[in-house]
């Protein structure tokens, strides 16, 4: 069974590969290249996946156990807060 999943990326690109000519000239026709965006999409979730992308959540929990006024207490104070 592993053998036959095939992951989201080659779903979307299966899907992209055989969307109708119509869809892909309205496309066109306003400058978005949905194969293009969707290979960004893939490769930035691929980098997050392999570790060479932080994720939003990564760098605030970095960011928020380095500052100099946090007591390691999981509280937050108001510091910088406007």
């Amino acid at each position: 069974m592993q053998d036959d999943f095939v992951g989201m990326n080659e779903v979307l690109k299966r899907f992209l590969a055989k969307s109708s000519d119509e869809l892909v000239r309205e496309l066109q026709a306003h400058h978005i290249q949905p194969a293009a965006q969707a290979n960004a999409t893939f490769q930035f979730l691929n980098d997050v996946a392999a570790g060479r992308t932080q994720t939003t959540a990564t760098y605030l929990r970095g960011y928020i156990r380095s500052h100099p006024e946090y007591k390691h207490d999981s509280l937050l104070s108001e510091v910088g807060k406007r």
